[in-house]
This record gives C-alpha cells, structure tokens and sequence, in this order.
C-alpha cells in the first residue's frame, strides 16, 4: 500500500467522516513503508471522534516508528493536552524537535502549553524560535508572543514586537490591529487605543474603538460607536470576548458603555493600578444615560469602585426597569400550588455547580437538607467541567438538570413542569447569571443567596437571605427584596471538605518568616486604605511579611509600588500566582493571621481560611460586600477579628503578629465552630435555610407579599425594622 493508497482515509476525514475512516483502515491493513503514516491517520480518527484517550496509541506507535513525524507529534500533544497531562504533551513535541528543530508548528505548540501551564519563559523562548524555523509562522507566533509579553505587563516590548511583523492578507492586517488595541486597553492607554481605532469599520475593531471611549467616560461618542459595531454585523451577535480584559460582551446585546468602562477600571484596579478609582466611583454614580437591559453586566465590577449602598441601589432599580421592560411577552405559566403536605420543592440556579468558589462552598450541602422537609433540584447553568465537586453535587441533589443554553422562557416552563415553589438565585448579577427569571405571572418565588453581595434592584426578586451585620438594622432602604436575616452568618460553607494535603513551606512557595500575614483576594480588592492599614501593621511587627496573591510579575511589581508609596519595603512582601485548589488551602498552614481587604471582604477566600483555622482580620465597612468578614467571624463569637475602626484594625492585627498563645486559642476556636454542627457548619447553615424556605412558603400561602423577617432557633418573628 503506497502513501497514495492511503487517500481514502484521508478524504473521509477531510469531509468529517471519522468513522468511515476508521473502519476504512482498519479493512486496509498497512503494507511495509506505510505503517507509521497508518498509524497516524488512526490516531486522527480518534481525535475527530472526540476520543483523545483512544488516540494516543496510534499516535505513539507512529511516532515509535518516525520519530520525526511533526503531524503526529502535534496530533498526540493534543491528545494528551485534552486529558490534562500537559507535561507528556511537551515531552512528546521536545523529543520531535529533536529530530527536527526547525518544525514550527511543534514550536508553536509547545509554546502554547508551556504558556498555558504559567512557564512564560519557555513559552517565549519557543515563540521566539519559530520565525527563524517556519518564516511562514511567523505571524501567528508573533502574535501569541505579544500577547503573552502583554499579559506579563511587558506593553512596550509586546508593541515593538507587533510593529516588526509582516501581516499579508487583509485579515491578518485587521488581526495587527486588533491585538494592538487591546493591549493598550490592557495597560490603561485607552487615548492611545482610541487614536489607533478611530475610523474602523470592522465590526471587531469597533468594539475595541467603543470600549476606549468608554473607558473615558465619554458617553455619548461610546454609545454612537459601539450601537454601529452591533448594526454592522448582525451574524457576528454573538459571546465576544476582549482576550486581554475578559470583558464579555453578548450574545445578541449592544455592549453597553457603562459595561465597557467598568470592566477596564476593574480591569486596572486588577494590575494594582488603583489612580483612577476616585475617578471610576464619581463617573458611575453619575453615569448619564438611560439604563439599557445589558448595563446590569456592570453591577459586580463596580464593587472595585467605593459607592455608598444607596447609590448602588439606585443604579440596580434602573437595571431592573431596564430589564423587565425589555421581557418578551410569554404566556403565563401555573402558579406552583400551596402544598399544605409534603415537602417543598427548592431549586437552586447557579452556573458554577463545578471547580469555583460557589461550588466548594456548597460541595456537600445537599446531603444535609431533610428530605421530608425539601425535595432539592440543582439546576446546572453551565457546561460540565468535569470535577469532582458537581460529581458530588450530582449525586446528592434530588435532581441535577444541566441547563446550559436554555432560554429564560424554556427555563421557566421546566420549573413549571418540575413543580419549583422557590427558586434559590445563587448568582445574581455575576458573570452567568439570569436576573430576570422567574419574573413571570405562575414563577416560583425567587430569592436571593450568597453569590451576588447586593440587590438585584425592584421587581426582580422576593426575598434575599442576610444576616444581622452584613444587613445591621436601616439597611433595607438599599435593597428592593425583603430581608430574611439568618442567625449565626448568611454564609454557607463546606464544613467536610477533601483533605489537604501536608506540604512544606518550601514546597507552596511559602515566606520564611517568624510571622506571616497575608490575604489571598483578588488584587482589585486591594486599595489605598488597605495599603495603609498593612504599612502600620507591618512597622509594629518588624519581624512579618506579608503574603499576597499576584497572578504575575507585572501585578506583583505594580503593588510593590504601590506598597513603597505607603511606606512599606519591597523585602516586607512576598507574592505568589494561583494554584490548584488543594495547594492553596495548604498554603494557610504557614500563614498566622489573615489580613481582609477593607474594600472588599474575602467571602469564599475567608472561609477557606477559617476552615483551615486561620484567623482572619477585617475592618467593617458600609456595605454588605465589606461586612462579610464580620459575619463570618462573629458567628463564631470572636467578634474582636471584626474590628469597627482602622485603629482596632491594626491594634488586633499587631497583638496576631505578637502573641501566639492568643493566635492558638483563636485557631482552635475556630476550627470547632466551623464543624458540621458549629455555628459556622453546614448542617446547622441548611436547617436555618430550611426554617427561611419554610417561613417564606407561609407567608405566600396566606397570601401575603413579601415580608422581612428573622429566623431565630428554628422559630421566624416578623422584623418590624422594614421601612421600603
């Protein structure tokens, strides 16, 4: 059989045919000379068929026989790359460049993986031979080695870079430019951006234009660009996302210019870039224009901005009329009937039933509600990742229904179908979420929980479950939904996570220092205040550093600048990336105290360090999202972590960084209230839950509109404090 002989094959899965190709192959033995590239099309076979596993056979077999087989190679990397074993996948490209050092597209490649698994230098280092390899690649290289320079914060040398390729057709010239405008964006030169864009006519590039007005706040220009982008194009309404920001826009929605100019100060405030903030708070509060039905994708970024409580409700309520006036006319559904026996049928919707901080707060919670009390239906807003926490929550639902792609409409008549009395919102006006839901005559009664720290504004839920100090008394003026405080905390957490492991210092990257604070949030959190607090901190306790997460060099060097301009040394720091989940939680084995950004609390980041029996500080704050370290930490009756004064702030935290027998007795405190049955626990959180669901139900049936109230003990007594 001649390589010619082979054509079959290869035009099955030229048109698709995978399958086809396969049998065809299998029917046709290989003849001598023809047994590696046999085994290669078997290997393609697989892949097309969506079967990576069954691939890497084939694949290695060819490649056992051509090692210098550059299809093969790039074929098993991929292979081996879709089962997450990206180390194999590099091992196999490097062993091919090997025998042919100038393959580009396994340069190419191997650059990508290494990118992927945060070796930057490597990565460089492989895009940076490609161009001398494979000249034909070295566009696309070019590009991917900019992008990432950009991303490590190298903007000038990403720039230069781009200014030295060679774009041929008019889609690669259009891709320059493309990429140009978002790394400036990236880096805050958003007049830059502008001068680059103006005048696009792509649809693409238009965005981008819109987006750089925006983030000037220039209001009406942004709105004119950005509405001709969307006309331009109607087949490209889709999910379009600027790589470099992570603003996401779609799909079938104008991008809003409040959307675009909260995602780039975000964004900024993100690389410890935090000059503007002022700024971003005065022009969102005073943001000009009439409320559109996608603005409401700005409400969480605008959590790095400082706005009272009351500006953020007024700026939900125009969300909300946005929203619902924007609803589709549909038939009303049937009501969920007044059940006066048997259990309550509670849905909860969220899009991160999966490896996110939602989803490890709730791992086990199902297995505690009493099912004579709640039959539980789990509603997946998103693609299955795979792990092990939606396993779990999968099996421990009463029923797990992915609900991916459905239309809000399509999502109503299942719960209708389903019987749901009460649909727990654990997403609010987070990225995935569905705020509108459940607004139709015949829905269930929605209420609001744990993932958004805030109103979703008037008209789009009943009720939002709080406690007493993330909600003190008089805070019901900013929200819309009735309040129905739990005792102990609001918060719901993992009391029986997985183990951790036990790993050295040295292992995590962890500071050699007698004492370690640090905070682990997300760098946007961190602002001037927080600086301060931790420079008079720092100065009482010589003997400290403090641990933060950056996620790259570029963040790190911007916040030790930051650090510097509050007096705080460079040597008095210590940063680290991201991590998978069981390494992170190791990580507060070798830390002392935490140290909460007063901004912004850590919710899922607190209670993972108190789960793991770490103090953590915080200094109370106006709103719910800066009062949630209060709660958790209260709730286990150490209300001196919950400091109401930036004096107390740094009092508490130097007598942490001072006296260890106090550190030890705060760690044992807290390891057995958040037990299972502690006040911090899971099942203890659920059977208030369940008292809340239960209360809810009765006041529904007797055909009373929603009412704040308190859940005291298993006992509910009507909160007489509502004033809106």
């Amino acid at each position: 059989m001649s390589d010619s002989a082979l054509a079959p094959a290869r035009d099955l899965l030229a048109r698709g045919a995978p399958q086809a190709a396969r049998e065809w192959l299998q029917a046709n033995p290989p003849r001598p000379g023809d047994a590696a590239e046999h085994a290669f099309l078997l290997g393609v076979c697989q892949l097309q068929a969506g079967q990576p596993r069954l691939a890497v056979a084939p694949l290695e077999h060819c490649l056992a026989l051509d090692p210098a087989h550059i299809n093969a190679a790039n074929a098993l990397a991929t292979a081996l790359h879709l089962q997450g074993n990206n180390a194999r996948a590099c091992q196999v490209l490097r062993l091919c460049l090997e025998y042919r050092p100038a393959a580009g597209e396994c340069l190419l490649n191997l650059g990508r993986l290494l990118e992927m698994d945060g070796d930057h230098a490597g990565a460089i280092a492989a895009y940076g031979r490609v161009p001398a390899a494979t000249p034909a690649l070295s566009f696309p290289a070019g590009l991917r080695h900019a992008t990432l320079l950009s991303r490590m914060g190298q903007t000038e040398d990403a720039l230069a870079l781009l200014r030295t390729l060679t774009p041929e057709p008019a889609d690669e010239h259009r891709t320059l430019r493309q990429l140009q405008g978002e790394i400036l964006l990236a880096a805050g030169r958003a007049p830059e951006a502008e001068a680059l864009l103006a005048g696009a006519t792509d649809t693409h590039l238009q965005l981008l234009w819109g987006m750089a007005l925006a983030a000037q706040a220039r209001w009406e220009p942004a709105r004119t660009v950005l509405g001709e982008a969307w006309e331009r194009a109607p087949g490209e309404r889709r999910h379009w996302t600027n790589p470099l920001t992570g603003q996401v826009f779609g799909p079938g929605s104008l991008p809003s210019p409040l959307q675009c100019f909260t995602g780039y100060h975000r964004q900024q405030a993100g690389q410890g870039e935090w000059a503007q903030r002022q700024t971003f708070a005065q022009e969102s509060a005073a943001y000009p224009l009439a409320p559109t039905a996608t603005d409401w994708h700005s409400a969480f970024a605008l959590f790095a901005a400082p706005l009272a409580p009351a500006v953020r409700r007024r700026l939900a309520d125009g969300w909300a009329d946005a929203l619902l006036a924007a609803m589709p006319p549909a038939t009303a559904l049937p009501r969920p009937r007044a059940r006066h026996d048997g259990p309550l049928r509670i849905a909860y919707l969220s899009p991160d039933f999966g490896n996110h901080p939602m989803g490890h707060c709730l791992r086990s919670f199902c297995r505690h509600h009493d099912r004579r009390r709640c039959h539980i239906t789990l509603y997946a807003d998103s693609r299955d990742d795979g792990s092990e926490v939606r396993r779990q929550l999968r099996r421990e639902a009463d029923a797990f229904t992915e609900v991916y792609g459905l239309s809000d409409g399509d999502l109503e008549q299942r719960m209708a179908r389903d019987g749901i009395q009460i649909l727990v919102d654990l997403a609010g006006y987070t990225r995935g979420g569905r705020p509108r839901l459940a607004r139709r005559p015949g829905s269930p009664l929605k209420v609001l929980y744990q993932g958004y720290p805030g109103t979703l504004g008037r008209g789009l839920a009943d009720y939002a479950l709080v406690d007493r100090h993330v909600c003190p008394p008089g805070s019901e003026a900013h929200w819309a939904e009735a309040l129905i405080r739990l005792p102990d905390s609001f918060f719901l957490l993992d009391s029986e996570p997985p183990a951790v492991p036990l790993l050295e210092a040295a292992e995590l990257g962890a500071p050699a220092a007698p004492v370690v604070f640090a905070c682990f949030n997300q760098t946007w959190k961190v602002d001037a205040q927080a600086m301060a607090l931790w420079q008079a901190v720092l100065a009482a306790v010589p003997e400290a550093v403090l641990w933060l997460h950056a996620e790259t060099p570029a963040v790190a060097a911007a916040l030790t600048r930051r650090a510097a301009e509050a007096g705080i040394g460079a040597t008095r720091l210590h940063f680290s990336p991201g991590t998978t989940r069981p390494r992170y939680l190791a990580r507060y084995r070798h830390v002392h105290a935490v140290l909460d950004t007063p901004l912004y609390h850590g919710h899922g980041t607190g209670a993972d360090a108190l789960g793991m029996g770490t103090p953590v500080l915080s200094l109370q704050g106006e709103g719910f999202q800066a009062r949630v370290g209060g709660s958790l930490v209260r709730a286990l009756g150490l209300p001196q972590l919950a400091a109401e004064s930036a004096e107390a702030y740094v009092a508490t935290a130097i007598r942490l960084g001072r006296d260890e027998a106090w550190r030890m007795a705060l760690a044992a405190d807290i390891r057995r209230g958040c037990a299972t049955d502690g006040p911090l626990g899971t099942r203890r959180r659920v059977r208030q839950l369940e008292q809340a669901y239960a209360r809810i139900w009765q006041h529904h049936r007797a055909g009373l509109a929603p009412a704040s109230c308190a859940v005291e003990g298993g006992n509910a007594t009507e909160d007489e404090e509502k004033t809106a």
